[in-house]
C-alpha cells in the first residue's frame, strides 16, 4: 500500500472514529475544547470572543460548571453585571459546596453594589475553603466600599498571608490604611503592590490620594499622571482626573483643577461622586464664573454635600478671590 493510501485510510478511519463515537463523548470534548478556547481568549483579554467560546463550551455540556465561573468573570470585564449574576446564580445551583462558585458571585455582587450580598457569600466561600485568598481580599473590598476599615485591613491581611504576591490585597489593605488615615502603611503596602505590578493603575490612585495627605504633593501629581497614563478604564480614569483637580486647587490653579474637574465629568458624566462638581465650583469662583459655581454646588448638594458646608467653605474661597484680586 502507498503513502498516499496510508494517509487517505487514517483519515477515514478518524472520520468514522468521530462520527461513531457516542454522543456524550463527543459533546464532552467539544465542551473541554471550547472551554479552553475561552481561556486561552480571556488570558489575552478578548472578553466578548470569550463570551462566545464558553457559551459554545455551555451548549455542549449544560451543566458546566467551570464555564459558568469563567462567563461570569467575562460578562465582568464586559460591564454586563446582569449576566455575570446569572451565570455565578447557575454556578451555585451546579456546586453549592464549591466555594469558588460564591467568591465569583460575591465578586459579580460587588459590582453590582450589593455589598452585604457580597460580604455573605465570600464568607461563605471561606467557610468552605479557609485558605481561598481571593475570598479574603474579595470581602476586603466590599468592607472598604462600606467604610469598615478596621474589617477590610484583617481580611485584607489574610489574603497576604496565604498568597504574598496578590496584588489586589496589598491594595485592598491600603485602601483600609486610608481610611483609617494610616497613610504610611498604605504607601508601604502599594509600593508593594506596585513592585509586584507596575502597571495596576488603581495602586497609583491610592498611593496619589496617600501622598496628598501626607503632604508630598509631587509625589501625588507624579501618581495621578501615571494612572490617567495607564487609562485602565473609564471609571478609574474620571477619578485620577477629579483627585488631580482637589490637587491643583489645593495649590490655587484654578485653569488646570477646572480642566480636570470637567474631564472627569466627561468620562463619567452619570457619576455620584460630588467631588468634581465640587472642585469645579470651586475653580470657577476663584474664576469669577459665579454662575457656573452656583449650578456646580447645586450638584454637589443633590448629592449629598450639606449646603451648610458648601457655604462655609465658598466663603473662605470668595475671601481668597479678594485677596487676590488686590
Amino acid at each position: 500500500m502507498g503513502k498516499k493510501s496510508i494517509i487517505l485510510l487514517t483519515v477515514i478511519l478518524s472520520v468514522l472514529l468521530i462520527s461513531t463515537a457516542p454522543t456524550g463523548c463527543r459533546s464532552d470534548y467539544e465542551a473541554s475544547t471550547w472551554l479552553k478556547e475561552g481561556h486561552k481568549l480571556s488570558d489575552e483579554y478578548r472578553w466578548e470572543e470569550a463570551v462566545e467560546a464558553y457559551t459554545r463550551s455551555i451548549e455542549a455540556d449544560p451543566d458546566n460548571f467551570e464555564a459558568y465561573t469563567a462567563r461570569s468573570l467575562a460578562y465582568r470585564h464586559l460591564g454586563k453585571y446582569n449576566n455575570a449574576l446569572k451565570d455565578a446564580d447557575r454556578a451555585v445551583e451546579l456546586e453549592p459546596e464549591n466555594a469558588a462558585a460564591y467568591e465569583c458571585r460575591s465578586y459579580t455582587y460587588k459590582r453590582l453594589e450589593r455589598y452585604e450580598d457580597a460580604i455573605d457569600d465570600a464568607t461563605r466561600a471561606i467557610e468552605l475553603d479557609p485558605e481561598m485568598a481571593t475570598a479574603y481580599d474579595c470581602r476586603a473590598s466590599a468592607y472598604n466600599t462600606i467604610h469598615e476599615y478596621e474589617l477590610a485591613s484583617a481580611d485584607a491581611s489574610k489574603a497576604i498571608e496565604l498568597d504574598p504576591k496578590m496584588v489586589l490585597a496589598y491594595e485592598s489593605r491600603a485602601c483600609a490604611y486610608n481610611g483609617l488615615r494610616r497613610y504610611d502603611e498604605a504607601i508601604v503596602d502599594l509600593n508593594k503592590a506596585i513592585e509586584l505590578d507596575n502597571e495596576y493603575a488603581l495602586a497609583y490612585l491610592q498611593r496619589a490620594m496617600a501622598y496628598q495627605f501626607t503632604n508630598e504633593p509631587d509625589k501625588s501629581l507624579a501618581d495621578y499622571n501615571m494612572t490617567i497614563e495607564l487609562a485602565p478604564s473609564a471609571g478609574v480614569t474620571a477619578l485620577a482626573y477629579a483627585n488631580r483637580a482637589a490637587l491643583y486647587l489645593s495649590y490655587g490653579k484654578a485653569e488646570e483643577a477646572l480642566a480636570d474637574a470637567s474631564k472627569a465629568l466627561e468620562l463619567d458624566p452619570y457619576s455620584i461622586d460630588p467631588l468634581p462638581y465640587m472642585v469645579s465650583g470651586y475653580a470657577n469662583l476663584l474664576l469669577g464664573q459665579d454662575e457656573e459655581a452656583e449650578a456646580d454646588f447645586d450638584k454637589a448638594i443633590s448629592l449629598g454635600i450639606p449646603a451648610e458646608y458648601i457655604e462655609e467653605t465658598r466663603k473662605e474661597y470668595e475671601s481668597y478671590r479678594a485677596g487676590e484680586s488686590n
